[in-house]
């Protein structure tokens, strides 16, 4: 009796054994990872750091009206505008110059 039950756990473990096997195998087949062959290429790495902040120049100028010649102006420039040496920001009316100019 002891090498019928031998038999039946070695037949036991023999069937358990085919039916991983068979099952590993069969997983294996449909999961195979397709590969893309590729040549390897130079290119420039570049990163980007954004971080909050405030840019001022380092030799600013500001400019006001100049009270002593009226308060009817123009302002000839808008914020942001680029201006290059010697052009004119604001321009005062000839009116209030003018009456000034009698007056003396």
């Amino acid at each position: 009796m002891n090498k019928k039950k031998l038999l039946i756990s070695l037949a036991l473990v023999l069937g358990i054994g085919a039916v991983a096997t068979i099952g590993v195998m069969n997983s294996m087949g449909e999961s195979a990872a397709s590969v893309e062959v590729v040549s390897p290429e130079m290119e420039t790495i570049s990163a980007e750091i954004k971080v909050p902040g405030t840019v001022e120049l380092v030799d600013m100028q500001r400019v006001y009206a100049d009270a002593s010649l009226g308060n009817d102006y123009e302002i000839l420039v808008e914020v942001g505008d680029e201006v290059e040496e010697g052009t004119p920001l604001i321009e005062y009316s000839s009116r209030q110059l003018e009456t000034e100019r009698v007056a003396n």
